[in-house]
């Protein structure tokens, strides 16, 4: 079970993580120094909708995370983080250090797990657990690799603080792994219901304030307390604590380096407006 203690390290964490990033620079450039990408349109952090759907920078941070981790394990098939780790959109034009600094604040480390079919499941019923009317949770996901539909007026996914399933959640109606291209390579979930074999696993890039902390609730925590050995937790970032902009490993210069392999300030610039909820692709609310 997981412990109601370790439950309570989430918020000292990230508090303790953001004093860290606004007392230090390790950049020895100016945040508003060299562009490391361009966008022709908004990139939409707003809280109210990137707690609440899919959003283009949503959609982007998860991109960037997918691409660094699968320098270091191409059998990366998806990535999640939540949304409450992003703070402000991006104007049109170039994208300063400034910018992402003002976007990804927590600047949080990037981790690698295993975690089975029945798992992703779960992960996937508690970014949904909470969404509600008028409400906007930070664990709400944005993801890549990945696509569901969800209906939030069945019955949300709940645990205990000691991490007991006390409530299977009804919420995920479809989901599925997909490629770059958006063709399904594996069903997870159809109609309501998990497919296949439940113990098959896909390895997964995240954030370390929803793993090795629990941020958010995630119940990552219990799926490496059940076993180890197939979660395999690889920390991405191999520096102590949090060296700032250039910590490689972490989600800000991951994101300064897809913006810059991908979106390049010489470059035309990445031009996919944020769409309405009902046209979002990679996460779409299907209830009334």
């Amino acid at each position: 079970m997981l412990s109601s203690k370790k439950r309570l390290v989430p918020l000292a964490g990230s508090l303790a993580a953001l004093a860290l990033f606004a007392g230090c620079d390790t950049s020895g450039t100016p945040p508003d120094g060299t562009p490391f990408g361009k966008t022709q349109v908004l990139l939409n952090g707003s809280k109210d909708s990137v707690r609440t759907e899919e959003t283009n920078l949503g959609d982007l941070t998860a991109d960037a995370y997918l691409w660094f981790a699968r320098k270091t394990d191409p059998s990366t098939v998806l990535s999640l983080r939540n949304s409450g780790g992003i703070r402000e959109s991006i104007d049109a034009g170039e994208i300063s250090q400034l910018d992402i600094e003002k976007s990804l604040p927590f600047n949080n480390a990037l981790v690698l797990v295993t975690v089975t079919a029945a798992q992703l499941e779960q992960v996937l019923e508690h970014g949904v657990a909470a969404t509600a009317p008028d409400v906007s949770p930070g664990q709400f996901p944005q993801v890549s690799g990945l696509r569901f539909e969800y209906d939030a007026s069945k019955p949300a996914q709940v645990f205990d603080l000691d991490g007991n399933l006390v409530t299977e959640g009804q919420r995920i109606r479809q989901a599925a792994i997909v490629d770059g291209s958006g063709n399904v390579v594996d069903t997870l979930v159809s109609n309501g219901a998990l497919v296949g074999e439940p113990d098959r696993t896909f390895r997964m890039v995240t954030l370390d304030f929803v793993v090795a902390l629990g941020g958010d609730y995630y119940p990552f925590p219990l799926f490496e307390s059940q076993n180890a050995a197939r979660y395999n937790l690889v920390a991405l970032d191999t520096t102590p604590n949090n060296q700032g902009f250039n910590d490689v490993g972490r989600e800000q210069k991951a994101f300064a380096d897809y913006l810059a392999a991908t979106w390049p300030a010489s470059g035309p610039g990445y031009a996919q407006a944020d769409t309405p909820r009902d046209a979002d692709t990679r996460i779409r609310s299907v209830g009334p």
